[in-house]
Parts: C-alpha cells; structure tokens; sequence
C-alpha cells in the first residue's frame, strides 16, 4: 500500500504559474506597461494590439509604473551618493495624458502634455573630460 501524502494548506503551496482573470498570464502585464513607456502610444492602441480593454491596460501600466517609482532611489539618495561637486543631468520629457489641470503638465517647448524626468547617465568619477561641465570640474 502506498502512503498518501497529507494535504499542503493552500497558503504553503508554491504557485507554478499565476494566471489573470481571462487566462492572461502575468507576464503580459509588465510587458505591456513597457510598450507603453517605450513607444508613446495610447493606452488604447495598446490595448487593442494586446487584445485586453483600456481600462485593463490602464490597470496595468499604473501597477508597473507604481512599482518602478518606488524601486527607483530618490535624486537626495544619488546625490549624497555621489558625493561630488557637481552631476551631470539628462532630462526628458516623458508623455502623459492630460489630468486635471491642463496647464500644470504642459511643455511649450516640445507642444505636449508631460513631465520632465532628470536621471544622471554616468557616474562623475567616471566622467571622460569632454563635457564642458566635466572640463570645469577637472581644472578647479
């Protein structure tokens, strides 16, 4: 006779493989909020090529963006970090759609909705010399 095993409680079972509401799997949900920050479409074009509603791809790019903004460390924590006389900044102008005011998000300069995101490319210690900004803090 063999020996059954006894019944794992559901909250110590390892989960194989999450499946959303509709048979989605979950890898369909980063993946969709990455083309959405990668291509600058609508939410709804997006929707449509992923087969899911608007709502849903909304749902989603929220989910994944929600969860990069609190992975990604504050400008203080890099500043202290570096710890250098100056940082060399790259902004750009990440789109998004028009919410409440319609005045507070817009750029005259690139004529759309948007919020001015500021990243440093490169760490200072590495910095090559050939910025200007980069030649100032080498000759002082």
């Amino acid at each position: 006779m063999e020996q059954q095993e006894a019944p794992v409680p559901l909250r110590e079972r390892p989960r194989v493989c999450a499946v959303l509401r509709g048979g989605t799997a979950v890898v369909r949900r980063p993946t969709l909020a990455l083309v959405y920050l990668r291509e600058h479409t609508t939410l709804a074009k997006i929707a449509a090529g992923f087969g899911a509603s608007g709502s849903t791809a909304h749902a989603y790019t929220s989910a994944v963006i929600r969860l990069l903004a609190e992975r990604a460390p504050g400008l203080l924590k890099v500043l202290r970090e570096a710890a250098a006389d100056f940082v060399l900044l790259d902004g750009t102008l990440a789109e998004c759609d028009r919410v409440g005011d319609g005045r507070a998000d817009y750029s005259h300069k690139h004529r759309r909705h948007g919020v001015n995101v500021q990243v440093s490319p490169i760490r200072p210690a590495s910095c090559c010399g050939s910025h200007p900004l980069c030649r100032a803090g080498l000759t002082t």
